[in-house]
Order: structure tokens, then sequence, then C-alpha cells
């Protein structure tokens, strides 16, 4: 909760300075997601949202290893905070990613390792994962063809077999 608070400074009977501090609640901790990409393209970078609860004087930053690289604020309190965050393959030394929510009060994190969210180090590309169910699919409806390319065989082979002789006598 946020409130305001008068401070008056006596000395005697005379008021030596008066001031308004403003008190902040608590940061929220930030939320990091992996945002869905559109495209099968595997050079695609790894698209990161980290997301807070606003507040007065709330700042939301990013962070590789011990160097900020992005920061935010709002002052329309009624909208949280978001910073988007874009790893290409080339980063792929870096693995420690931190989203930072402060206020003058508090500050909390959220920390991230790559290879967690962003599938770079697996060897298994967003492409390959797409063509999986399509590959799979193909050699379900291959398998089918064959299937009843062989019962007809089967079929036409067993008829032959049963078919009556003709004596003509």
């Amino acid at each position: 909760m946020d409130y305001e608070m008068l401070v008056n400074i006596f000395s005697g009977n005379r008021i030596l300075w008066t001031f308004l501090p403003l008190l902040c609640s608590p940061v929220s901790t930030p939320v990091i997601i992996k945002r869905e990409s559109r495209s099968v393209v595997s050079t695609e970078p790894c698209s990161l949202l980290c997301s807070v609860e606003n507040g007065e004087d709330v700042t939301l930053s990013w962070y590789r290893e011990n160097e900020r690289i992005s920061i935010t604020n709002n002052t329309d309190l009624s909208v949280p905070l978001n910073l988007s965050l874009q790893i290409q393959h080339h980063d792929n030394n870096t693995n420690t990613y931190i989203c930072v929510s402060a206020n003058p009060v508090s500050n909390k994190s959220s920390s991230l390792n790559i290879t967690q969210l962003c599938d770079h180090h697996s060897g298994q590309t967003d492409g390959s994962r797409s063509l999986l169910p399509a590959l799979i699919s193909a050699g379900g409806f291959v398998l089918l063809i064959i299937s009843v390319t062989l019962w007809i065989l089967l079929k036409n082979k067993e008829q032959k077999g049963r078919k009556p002789q003709n004596n003509a006598g």
C-alpha cells in the first residue's frame, strides 16, 4: 500500500524543514515467459517477455550477466510493466539473463538460463520440431497405403485360388 506522510523537523518551537517522503510498497517478483514465434525459421531469435505489477517508481530491467541491457517504467500504474528481450543465436555464450523489478525501497529478480526457455543448445531446431508431426502423418499415410495394397493383393490371390474350373465335357 502506498501512502504519504508529512515530516516536520523541529528545533525548539521552530520548524526547520518540512518534507513529504514517498513511501513505496515492495515490488513484486517479475515473471519471464517465452513469446511464441509464428515462424519455423531456426535462425529467428528467441523472444522473451518479462512482466511485473506496476507501482510507484517501479522500473523493470533486463541484465545479461552483470550488464543492464534495457530498462523501462510507466507512470500509468493501472497497466503492468512489460519488457521484451530478443536472444540471438550468437548470444549462446551468455547463458544467464536476469529480469529485475525495482523501486526506491526494494528489488526482486527472476533469472533465466537460456537453455530453460530457448532451445539453442538442444541440437533440435524449431524447424525440425515443427516438421515432426508432418513426418509422422506422412509415414502413417504411407503405411495405410501399403496395408490397403497388400490387403487387395491378398484378396485377389485368394479369389483366384477359389475360382471354379470349367470342365467342358
